[in-house]
């Protein structure tokens, strides 16, 4: 043995140093007492490399010593300061020593082997000891080395280390692509192939360039796979590469970056990519390479989840340097940085070789034509290859995620069994090159024999699994699923590998027609397709899918199995057979398939719910052609059932035409059928003379629309004038009463009803007296009405409002009348409100509705109105909103709308006023009449009183000449009274209610106007009526402009109002909007309240009617009845000798006043 030698940079100490040797040594050399000595720290061995290492452990550093045993010697270092024996090395010494157990030689297994252990003269118990020592690690290196395929006498030493320490023994592979045998079972029954890849294109935009210099480095860690990067941002480098300092961007450190977006050294995009890098990282947490340790049931779906938000941002992080480094980004160094260069690759291979007892198969990539081997995996879906940074697709990225090394997968020769099965599943994706095996490999191409569809049902859904079959002598009859792999490398045994080459072209064409049998199947991803039952029924699309398959020659399998989707293979036979009442039709109807009738209920139910089949009383279903149901649908829709019969109105035409062919007995339509052709041709009918007691030049159209009435009248059907506001409806229904009474067909007192919102009762008084003079009218609309029916038969027509109609009911439901008819009938829109309920109760000979917009809100709004005037015409409230209403405005159905229209169309008219403007004249002017209400009366009244009498007053005084300042005033107050009473509110002490018949009147036009599509313009001298306008729009939804006296934006609200389509009313002052506008845009203007002086009404009309005005214009002057507006009319009209430009002003009007106009006035 060689002295010890504990002095200089090594120690040497004797391979038989001893315990008891140690002891000594720290007390002489270090002066200390050995249990002094800390023992921090710990150690391992490769015992099979003679080496032993300790890491020592102080409270600010930590030092590495290392014992080297030699033939005789063990060399000793540490790497602290001190030379020769230190206190480290004593404590490793120490510490290796008691953590052995032993207490004699401290390196007594070096010791042992290398003096043949069975030749030393040691102590028997100590012998003993150490071959216990020498068997157990026997024993674990030997179960060790067995997954590998290793025993312990082999010669192991060469691809593995041994490491012992405290913790135990542990055998490492030197190769780490060499793995245990048990992990090709595992690898073969994971899942590391997707069934459908999906890949994201995109391209590499640019961006602008930024102070800093901003890059992304991918980390890699061996104990990680999901992806991994991060947004670093620096100095910028003459190079243009990242240099210090630089920052780490990430969603823990975020103040970091908001700190560079105060200072604008962080542009957003920058800031939102970092946090879009941040979101793919976060929970994303699968560890190790081997996908042998993942779950299986999770691991595959939230790397797929990674894998795709990753692509999402990739485009974003491309345009930016890239990096990869090793380790944790939080201490990384610039310096550590390897630059690297995004490349497209062409595709992924691998080699499966063998050599020296082992079987190994390794990735390669393709770039550029060049073969080469890959880096390393940087993480799921992406790889380095040198420089280059390589994206993997999704079928890829799964597949190398499995392989514990880039360098590919070893094993011994021993588990070729397990290996090969899963090597050959991969040849199916990727080529496979083989080396220094020997497998006879032969590829033949298989025959398509069989295509064919496998019928069953999960739950409600119906599924179709196609395959396809083919045959060959080696293998036989061989199904496959029709999205399984094109080849197929089936292990013949005897080294013989058969790779059968499947009918690629043959297999799209099939795929192809099962993707066509229904929309949604295109887009399914899954190897089988799926239908909801309902969609299986619908439109016969099973009856259909079954028929294309046998003609395509394609085998159906399973459909005796099918339950829920159980057919009746016969078309509907249909008998119907009608019988007549005063205004319905009933039909008998039979419906059956084959033997089994069915319900008619059933059928309209199926029909109602838009189903082609109908449940049948054996439990099958029967389908409804669709031709059958384009026959008979509307039969069943609009028709009532009854157990056998489906009965039908009479007002019911186009219906009637429908069925008109199936009938067995014809001859019940012919009249009503005959009716209906006329009417939808009453253009073409004689022409009716006009009543001789018509004050007014009818135009064309509403020569037409009278004519159409007349008709309606011989043929006892009821109509709906719908013309646009300002064609002259009420004209038009006034013409034809004075027909009516011209030509006797009114009875002597059987009066007409004419029910109006209360706003236009005046209007029709007023209309009646200018044009049909001859016509008597009672005004029945008031508190103190008479509910006297002998009263109602002095009158040829009797005018109400829809609440006094209402509260009256029950009294004029016993009275017969000749027509009903509704003004402003969308008021019964409602069928479930109590007016609508009301004038249903109302017993008529006929009836007429007149509105200008028909539908207000939606179709449903036609059903009450046209209900009216033909009871049944458009069935039961239901049906319709089911069948027509919903179809139309919820769902778009074109189909539905045209078929509604063409139902309706007999008995409405509308003409827009584009349909008719070449029979009007350039401008239309009309005063509106407004009624005040019971308190907007009681005011102004009060009020006018006062006034007379003050002005009376100041008349019979001595200072006559001060009379004028008090009309002025007066008729002031007068005039904002008539517009609404709150404007006083301002000039007088207390509140004033704001009741005013001017603005819900003008709100009825207005809205009516803006639902045609209108604009409209509305002038008013006083501000604060515009005021209560405005709001009242707001509260209709009705976006409009606003220009005052005081506007400084004058041209930018007259933009605003022309070019914009959402500005659909425009407010303007009557002085400060006179003149100097040109809004061509509208052509409905009103005048809230008079001018005195008619020519500055004309300016305000003529803000639209001017050139490149193309629609006739329509101005509404509103002045309420019996007020001092209408007085001022008179006076007008009166003085229509005097000059325009004299009657100006309030003083100048005031000048050329009389006494008798001033008792006229306010009397």
């Amino acid at each position: 043995m060689s002295d010890k030698k504990l002095r200089g940079k090594q120690c040497v100490f004797p391979k038989d140093y001893t315990l008891i040797e140690l002891k000594e040594d720290i007390y002489e050399h270090l002066e200390v007492v050995p249990s002094a000595i800390p023992l921090n720290g710990f150690f391992y061995e490769k015992p099979y490399e003679n080496l032993i290492s300790f890491e020592f452990d102080e409270e600010d550093y930590s030092h590495e010593i290392e014992f080297l045993i030699e033939n005789d010697n063990v060399r000793a270092t540490c790497d602290c300061s001190k030379n020769g024996f230190c206190q480290h090395m004593a404590g490793a010494l120490l510490y290796y020593s008691l953590k052995r157990g032993g207490d004699h030689y401290i390196f007594e297994e070096y010791l042992m082997r290398e003096k043949k252990r069975e030749s030393l003269s040691l102590p028997s118990e100590e012998k003993r000891r150490f071959q216990a020592h020498l068997q157990h690690d026997v024993k674990e290196i030997t179960a060790q080395l067995k997954p590998y395929g290793f025993t312990y006498e082999e010669d192991w030493n060469k691809y593995f280390d041994v490491e012992k320490d405290w913790r135990g023994i542990e055998v490492i592979p030197k190769s780490e692509n060499l793995i245990p045998g048990e992990y090709l079972s595992v690898w073969k029954n994971s899942s590391p192939f997707q069934k459908k890849e999906v890949k994201l294109p995109f391209s590499i935009k640019k961006t602008s360039e930024v102070e800093k210099c901003t890059a992304i480095v991918w980390t890699v860690n061996e104990d990680e796979i999901w992806p991994s990067s991060h947004l670093l941002i620096g100095k910028k480098k003459k190079n243009g590469n990242i240099g210090n300092p630089f920052k780490h961007f990430t969603r823990d450190s975020l103040d970091n970056a908001y700190s560079y977006r105060s200072n604008d050294l962080l542009p957003k995009e920058i800031e939102e990519l970092g946090l879009k890098i941040s979101a793919f990282e976060k929970d994303q947490y699968l560890h190790s390479r081997g996908f042998y340790t993942l779950s299986p049931e999770k691991a595959p779906e939230h790397l797929k989840v990674a894998y795709f938000m990753m692509q999402e941002v990739l485009p974003d992080m491309l345009q930016y340097p890239q990096y990869i480094a090793e380790g944790d980004v939080a201490y990384l160094r610039i310096s550590e940085l390897v630059p690297v260069t995004y490349h497209e690759k062409e595709k992924i291979s691998f080699k499966f070789s063998y050599r020296n007892g082992f079987y190994t198969l390794k990735p390669y990539v393709h770039v550029n034509g060049e073969k080469l081997e890959i880096t390393q995996l940087v993480c799921f879906g992406m790889i380095n290859v040198g420089e280059m940074l390589l994206p993997l697709t999704l079928d890829e990225s799964f597949l190398l995620c499995t392989f514990a090394s880039m360098k590919g997968m070893r094993v011994k020769d021993s588990f070729i069994a397990d290996f090969l099965p899963s090597v050959l599943e991969i040849q199916k994706k990727f080529d496979v090159q083989f080396s220094g095996i020997k497998i006879n490999q032969t590829k033949e191409d298989l025959t398509l024999e069989k295509r064919k569809i496998y019928l069953s049902e999960e739950d409600d859904y119906l599924l179709l699994k196609p395959s396809v079959q083919y045959t060959h002598p080696k293998i036989g009859e061989k199904e496959y699923a029709l999205d399984g792999d094109k080849v197929d490398s089936i292990d013949l045994g005897e080294g013989e590998i058969l790779n059968a080459q499947r009918d690629i072209a043959g297999e799209e064409v099939f795929q192809t027609l099962v993707s066509s049998l229904h929309p949604s199947f295109e887009s399914q991803e899954t190897h089988f397709k799926y239908l909801h039952n309902e969609e299986v029924l619908r439109e016969q699309w099973f009856i259909k899918m079954y028929a294309q398959l046998e003609e395509e020659g394609v085998e159906v399998l399973g459909r005796k199995s099918l339950k829920k989707t159980k057919l009746n293979p016969h078309k509907p036979m249909t008998k119907l057979t009608a019988s007549s009442g005063v205004d319905w039709f009933d039909l008998e109807v039979q419906v059956s398939f084959g033997e089994q009738a069915v319900k008619l209920a059933d059928v309209r139910k199926a029909i109602v719910n838009r189903q082609d089949y109908v449940k049948l009383g054996d439990g099958s279903l029967g389908f409804l052609p669709k031709d059958w149901l384009e026959k008979y649908s509307n039969l069943f829709k609009m028709g009532k059932i009854r157990k056998d019969s489906v009965r039908i109105s009479a007002y019911q035409p186009s219906l009637i035409d429908e069925m008109y062919d199936e009938m067995l007995n014809k001859e019940v339509f012919d009249e009503i059928l005959e009716k209906q052709k006329n009417l939808r041709n009453f253009r073409n009918m004689p022409e009716v003379t006009l009543p001789k007691e018509v004050n007014a030049t009818l135009r064309p159209y509403q020569k037409e629309g009278f004519k159409w009435l007349t008709f309606l009248d011989d043929i006892k059907w009821g109509g709906c004038l719908a013309d646009d506001m300002g064609l002259g409806k009420t004209l038009q229904v006034l013409t034809f009463l004075q027909h009516l009474k011209e030509n006797k067909k009114a009875k002597k007192g059987v009066p007409h009803l004419i029910v109006v919102p209360r706003s236009l009762v005046f209007n029709w008084q007023r209309e009646a007296e200018k044009f049909c003079e001859g016509l008597s009218i009672l005004d029945n609309s008031h508190a103190d009405r008479t509910k006297d029916s002998k009263e109602f038969k002095k009158y040829d027509a009797v005018i109400m409002t829809y609440a006094m109609v209402r509260m009256d009911v029950e009294h004029l439901k016993k009275i017969k009348f000749h027509y009903v008819i509704l003004d402003e009938s969308q008021a019964i829109k409602n069928p479930l409100a109590q007016t609508s309920k009301a004038v249903k109760l109302l017993k008529a000979q006929n009836r007429i509705v007149i509105t200008g917009t028909p539908v207000e809100n939606n179709t449903f709004d036609l059903f009450s109105q046209m209900d009216f005037l033909n009871p049944g015409m458009l069935g039961t409230v239901k049906s319709f909103k089911e069948q027509y209403a919903d179809q139309i405005d919820k769902h778009r159905d074109q189909a539905t709308a045209e078929e509604l229209r063409k139902m309706i169309y007999p008995f409405m008219l509308r003409r827009k006023k584009d349909d008719v403007a070449k029979d009007l004249p350039s401008k239309v002017e009309q005063i509106l009449y407004c009624e005040m209400d019971t308190t907007q009366r009681r005011i102004y009244d009060q009020h006018k009183n006062e006034i007379r009498e003050k002005i009376m007053e100041v008349m019979a005084s001595e200072a006559p000449h001060m009379a004028g300042m008090h009309i002025i005033q007066g008729l002031m107050k007068l005039r904002q009274i008539c517009n609404s009473p709150t404007l006083l509110s301002n000039d007088e002490n207390g509140e004033y209610p704001s009741n005013s018949a001017k603005l819900s009147l003008l709100m009825e036009q207005v809205e009516e106007l803006v639902k045609e599509g209108h604009k409209v313009l509305i002038f008013s001298f006083f501000v604060e009526m515009l005021g209560l306008i405005g709001t009242d729009l707001e509260k209709r939804g009705v976006d409009y402009c606003k220009l005052l006296g005081g506007s400084k934006n004058r041209e930018e609200l007259v933009q605003e109002f022309k070019e914009n389509e959402e500005k659909k009313a425009f407010l303007i002052s009557l002085k400060a909007g006179g003149f100097g506008l040109n809004l061509t845009e509208a052509s409905y203007v009103f005048l809230v309240d008079p001018w005195w002086n008619p020519a500055v009404e004309q300016q305000a009309i003529d803000r639209t009617h001017r050139i490149g005005q193309e629609n006739p214009v329509f101005a509404y002057k509103m002045i309420c009845k019996d007020s001092i507006e209408e007085k001022i009319l008179e006076i007008q009209e009166k003085k229509k000798g005097v000059a325009d430009d004299v009657i100006s002003t309030e003083s100048s009007f005031i000048k050329n006043i009389t006494k008798e106009d001033i008792k006229v006035l306010f009397d």
